[in-house]
C-alpha cells in the first residue's frame, strides 16, 4: 500500500503555524510513525502535544494527559495528568472521562504499593 508524503508535508505546515488539530493530529503520527514518511519522535509528539493542550484542544489536552499518566516518554506524574484530563473532561470529552477514573485507580493502587 503505498501512502503519500504530502498530507503529511500538509500537516507540518498547518502545525507549524498554530494550527492545534494539525498539532495534535501530527504528533499521534510521530507517536507511532510511517516508514520512510515520518519517523517516530516521542519528543515531537510531546511538543506538538503541549502546544495544541494549551492552545484549549480536548483531544490534545487529554492525549498529553495520557502521556503522563502512563509515564509515556515523560516521568509519570498523576499531578499533570490530572490537570489535563479535567481540562478535557470540561469540554466534555469521553474518553478523558474514563480515562481520568483509571488514572485514580492507578493512583489509589501506587499509593497502596509505597506504604508497603
Amino acid at each position: 500500500m503505498f501512502i503519500s508524503p504530502k498530507p503529511f508535508i500538509w500537516y507540518e505546515k498547518a502545525a507549524a503555524n498554530g494550527h492545534p488539530i494539525a498539532q495534535n493530529d501530527l504528533a499521534l503520527w510521530y507517536g507511532v510513525g510511517l516508514e520512510g514518511i515520518l519517523p517516530k519522535n516521542q519528543a515531537k509528539k510531546f511538543t506538538l502535544l503541549s502546544q495544541a493542550a494549551q492552545k484549549g484542544l480536548a483531544a490534545a489536552q487529554h492525549n498529553l494527559a495520557y502521556m503522563y499518566h502512563h509515564g509515556e516518554y515523560v516521568e509519570q506524574d498523576f499531578e499533570l495528568a490530572d490537570f489535563w484530563y479535567r481540562k478535557a473532561i470540561l469540554q466534555n470529552h469521553e474518553n478523558a472521562k474514563n480515562a481520568h477514573q483509571s488514572m485514580l485507580k492507578d493512583m489509589a493502587e501506587q499509593k497502596k504499593l509505597t506504604k508497603q
